[in-house]
């Protein structure tokens, strides 16, 4: 299970002028998130599978090849598949997923994010003692 999660939180600005004076928020809806500490806004698409994907990618904790307390069981078992394979094995593995993603007209959003988090997978950690840069 991951142990670390994403909290989504709401803030009516009727009630809570002064947070919202001090975050000069202007427009609504206002996104802000949070990366090690340093506080950031929002500016994609507000649509569900946009949101979704950008919190996948970019908030989200990362499950990775040498460090994986933050996978899934389902993530941990690909993981273990491919931690051992060679660097270009990973690297042709990640050029075959890029290219469904390109071809992604109508994927459900579900099968999406399990591409997009393979391939980040595939691009993190040094398992055979490589540069991840050469990826």
């Amino acid at each position: 299970d991951i142990t670390n999660h994403v909290f989504i939180g709401k803030v009516d600005c009727g009630n809570h002028d002064d947070f919202c004076k001090e975050k000069d928020v202007r427009n609504w809806p206002t996104i802000f998130y949070y990366r090690n500490g340093t506080e950031h806004i929002y500016s994609g698409s507000l649509a569900y599978e946009d949101l979704s994907l950008f919190i996948l990618e970019e908030i989200s904790p990362r499950c990775e090849l040498d460090h994986t307390i933050n996978c899934t069981d389902k993530a941990k078992s690909f993981v273990a598949k491919w931690k051992q394979k060679t660097l270009q094995e990973r690297r042709t593995e990640i050029q075959r997923l890029e290219m469904m993603l390109k071809k992604e007209h109508g994927m459900k959003l579900d099968l999406k994010r399990w591409i997009k988090e393979r391939i980040m997978i595939l691009k993190s950690g040094n398992a055979l003692d490589h540069n991840t840069d050469e990826l």
